[in-house]
């Protein structure tokens, strides 16, 4: 009767390992997941399927701490003036799905900024040219 009364526990604390296994595999808490599957693996539980969605969890997981980062380096990305590091943390930022319009604004405004120095610069390397032939000009006269 002790070993009958063993037995039952046994299988008693088995399926309660076995729902408490199914009933975190619903969860996205890990810890809990991951607590639920030693426990179960104890009681002789088979937990191939709570493991594939931990590793799911962990996954997601880090994905997401990857977007927060390609978001986190875009944000720092435009608080500067570096066009290329902005256009590669618009890509990274991209392939997480973080939304990159604001970032594509400032990038086109380095851009048209850049575009206005290099005009003025050019006018000013003209207007200078301009001034050194009007001095070359001036020694021939003389």
């Amino acid at each position: 009767l002790t070993q009958l009364e063993a037995e039952v526990e046994r299988q008693r604390a088995k399926q309660a390992a076995a729902d408490e296994l199914a009933s975190a595999m619903g969860e996205e808490d890990m810890l809990k997941l991951q607590q639920a599957i030693t426990k179960a693996q104890q009681h002789g539980v088979d937990t191939a399927d709570a493991s594939a969605r931990l590793t799911q969890l962990e996954a997601e997981v880090e994905r997401q701490r990857a977007k927060q980062a390609a978001a986190d380096e875009l944000t720092s990305a435009m608080g500067g003036k570096d066009m290329l590091k902005l256009k590669q943390a618009i890509t990274k930022a991209e392939r997480y799905g973080v939304n990159t319009a604001n970032a594509r604004t400032r990038l086109t405004q380095l851009e048209q900024a850049a575009e206005r120095e290099r005009r003025a610069a050019a006018e000013r390397e003209r207007q200078a040219a301009a001034e050194r032939e009007r001095q070359a000009a001036a020694e021939r006269e003389r």
